[in-house]
């Protein structure tokens, strides 16, 4: 690449009530949140390097969730 740091992203934030959602499904069980409180709104992940240097076309995390973590893990 041309630059000293790239942001290797699907470009999508994702939330943790959708994580941990998109988990105990995956693992058949129920994620409670410890602290349930509204977080601060981050910054939208920028991938236009990526997509601009080297073609990067990524897929969201919470498709690619069952692939990454393979196997179940029971709760």
């Amino acid at each position: 690449g041309t630059r000293p740091l790239y942001n290797v992203a699907g470009g999508v934030n994702v939330v943790n009530r959708e994580l941990f959602a998109r988990l105990g499904a995956i693992a058949g069980c129920e994620i409670r949140v410890v602290r349930d409180r509204p977080a601060p709104c981050p910054a939208p992940i920028s991938i236009e390097r990526m997509k601009g240097e080297f073609g990067w076309r990524p897929r969201g995390l919470l498709d690619r969730l069952p692939d990454l973590l393979g196997e179940p893990v029971p709760c």
